[in-house]
């Protein structure tokens, strides 16, 4: 991680790769809400983190967008790949929290990765709707 300010040009084509990436660091998705919270964080100068040009009035069409394009993409997403990414327990808990969104999951690539037993059955346990619904 680093303190240094980051700046993202976000239009509607590269909403996906803001999605998936912050930082330079491929993540997990954002729920919209965490997504709030990014724009939302600031420095010890009480300044944002992640400057936007217009300030408030971006900010507020930033999580408009980030929240249809999450939709859509969790609508349509098939199979994430997070393979060899050292998911930490932090990031097993926000992809727990993302896969129900996602009802088409149809490949889950975790190879790799140092995952507890207690992360694998929170990972069970999103993904049981899932199979749920395909059954």
């Amino acid at each position: 991680k680093t303190d240094s300010v980051v700046w993202i040009p976000v239009t509607e084509d590269n909403m996906f790769r803001v999605l998936m990436r912050l930082n330079g660091i491929r993540r997990v998705p954002e729920l919209p809400e965490g997504f709030s919270q990014i724009l939302d964080a600031k420095d010890s100068k009480d300044e944002y983190l992640i400057k936007i040009t217009n300030g408030k009035s971006d900010r507020d069409l930033l999580r408009t967008q980030y929240k249809k394009t999450f939709q859509a993409m969790a609508e349509a997403v098939t199979y994430f790949s997070f393979a060899d990414h050292n998911l930490d327990e932090a990031a097993i808990e926000k992809l727990c929290e993302v896969l129900p969104k996602c009802v088409n999951m149809k490949e889950l690539f975790l190879a790799g990765n140092k995952i507890s037993v207690e992360s694998a059955k929170k990972i069970n346990e999103a993904l049981l709707p899932l199979l749920k619904n395909k059954i």
